[in-house]
């Protein structure tokens, strides 16, 4: 979200703000979706390691991956991965 005030200028609130009254949801959760789309994509599709993953979203380490992933999908990687094979 950082990156994004700084190139189009506006505060991070009053960006907060119109991109809240646009989508409904707030920057931080829309991010939180769209790197969770990225990463299932990944775990389906490439031999990366949860280590990889981490490094690839700057994650501290695969530890702080897996708690987002709990978080935001609900459920862990291994049971997302059982159910998709």
């Amino acid at each position: 979200s950082d990156r994004i005030v700084e190139n189009l200028g506006y505060s991070y609130n009053r960006l907060s703000f119109i991109f809240k009254k646009h989508t409904k949801i707030n920057i931080q959760k829309s991010i939180n979706i769209e790197k969770l789309k990225m990463i299932k994509e990944i775990l389906l599709t490439h031999t990366l390691s949860k280590t990889d993953i981490a490094d690839k979203f700057h994650f501290c380490d695969t530890k702080c991956l897996c708690h987002f992933f709990k978080k935001n999908a609900l459920y862990t990687i291994s049971f997302f991965l059982k159910m998709e094979r």
